[in-house]
């Protein structure tokens, strides 16, 4: 365990001008995964470098602490898609329940990143409420949103998504029909 001096140390050092420097300090936080930090981090996300608040979100995710869930609820929907982005795979990596709606409602992104990291999101934490949007989502015009789509609708195990998913073995992006595949087997094995 580092002490609060030490960890107070790695999250300011995150906003290093020195890239190197900044993803030492990441990875050291990574590595220590300390409950302690969870309140530094969540400030960062306040930062005014957009590139901490990214690793800040980053950080939070692999840290196992669901109670950094609200915090990064606040910046899912945040101009810069890639705080945003990094938003969603921490609440995801987080299985964070709480955000299914505030994902779901990510699907509406202009972002098609965006929407695929929500659509996995919500494929992590199982969100069975979700399933129509992410069946909507199986017709996205971006292939990495209907192959994220497809892949979190295998990991829900809805029944109501088989038909779509049925028709989604016919999509032109092979992803989608190998997620769409996947999806369907193991819906399969839940029977």
């Amino acid at each position: 365990m580092a002490s609060p001096d030490q960890l107070a140390a790695l999250v300011r050092g995150l906003a290093d001008p020195d890239g190197h420097a900044r993803g030492r300090n990441a990875e050291a936080l990574m590595t220590l995964r300390d409950p302690a930090a969870t309140p530094l981090l969540v400030a960062a996300l306040d930062h005014d470098d957009d590139g901490t608040r990214q690793l800040a979100a980053r950080i939070l995710g692999e840290s196992g602490d669901v109670k950094a869930a609200d915090a990064l609820i606040a910046i899912l929907n945040n101009p810069n898609d890639s705080i945003a982005r990094e938003a969603a795979v921490a609440l995801g990596t987080l299985k964070a329940v709480a955000a299914a709606d505030v994902l779901t409602r990510t699907m509406q992104s202009r972002n098609p990143g965006v929407r695929s990291v929500a659509a996995w999101a919500l494929g992590e934490i199982k969100a069975t409420g979700a399933v129509e949007t992410l069946v909507e989502a199986l017709h996205d015009g971006a292939g990495p949103v209907r192959s994220a789509a497809a892949k979190a609708l295998g990991d829900i195990g809805d029944e109501r998504a088989m038909a779509a998913l049925n028709e989604a073995l016919e999509d032109d992006f092979m992803d989608v029909r190998q997620l769409a595949a996947w999806a369907i087997k193991q819906m399969r094995k839940k029977k």
